[in-house]
């Protein structure tokens, strides 16, 4: 930027006085303000973009060469440079990807789905991330969005369904290791003691002592010896 620019605002405040008090002079004044913008503006921005883009060029070579903390560098290069392009950190994330930095690489994914939504890559490679994490769910989701925005993609279809089997066996195994636990609590709350008959505990006249001297005492009479003298008489007869 030129160094004459600190000179720029006093100038314009003369001139917005001249545009107030002297409305005949409004063309001339407004050809300078023209002349001005043009003598100071800021050519930076084009410049920035197109180093950008050759830092991001450097790194997809990076990447394809398997160079991936270098194809990072570059990625973060141009990240500094335009802070707002998805494109940048959705490479990025491709490159922490291969490096197994799968922490980085959700968080470049996910700003780039925040700087545009509509993403489809962004989406899909973040559902990658997840499946990897092993967070199926979140990855079915990112998933289905990037199906959304590129339903004929056979990559997302592919993905999504091996997720979805994931899901699957993520809850048969859960239900297979509540079983056990279940069929443990139940013998824990089964009554101990003897087997329950109709809601009848034998075990626990069995171990009731008055019960069993009101039983000793049955069985000692003569009336109960008469009953089981007969009742195995009748048994033996054929």
């Amino acid at each position: 930027m030129c160094d004459g620019w600190m000179l720029f605002e006093p100038i314009m405040a003369c001139l917005s006085v001249c545009l107030v008090r002297r409305e005949r002079e409004i063309p001339w004044a407004l050809w300078i303000v023209l002349l001005l913008q043009e003598l100071f503006s800021d050519d930076s921005a084009p410049q920035e973009t197109e180093k950008a883009e050759a830092l991001k060029l450097e790194g997809n070579e990076h990447l394809k060469c398997s160079r991936f903390q270098e194809a990072v560098d570059c990625y973060t290069r141009a990240v500094s440079l335009l802070p707002d392009c998805s494109t940048y950190y959705c490479n990025r994330a491709a490159a922490y990807i291969k490096l197994n930095d799968f922490q980085r690489a959700m968080e470049d994914c996910q700003k780039a789905i925040e700087l545009n939504p509509l993403y489809a890559r962004a989406h899909g490679r973040l559902g990658y991330v997840f499946s990897t994490l092993k967070r199926y769910k979140e990855s079915q989701v990112c998933f289905k969005k990037a199906l959304e925005l590129e339903p004929d993609n056979p990559n997302y279809k592919a993905n999504l369904q091996s997720v979805e089997t994931a899901l699957v066996a993520e809850s048969e195994a859960a239900k297979q290791k509540e079983e056990p636990q279940q069929q443990q609590q139940q013998q824990q709350q089964q009554p101990q003691g003897g087997p329950n008959l109709g809601g009848l505990n034998i075990g626990n006249f069995l171990n009731n002592p008055t019960f069993m001297s009101m039983a000793g005492s049955m069985m000692q009479s003569p009336a109960f010896q008469n009953l089981a003298t007969r009742m195995m008489s009748s048994g033996g007869s054929g």
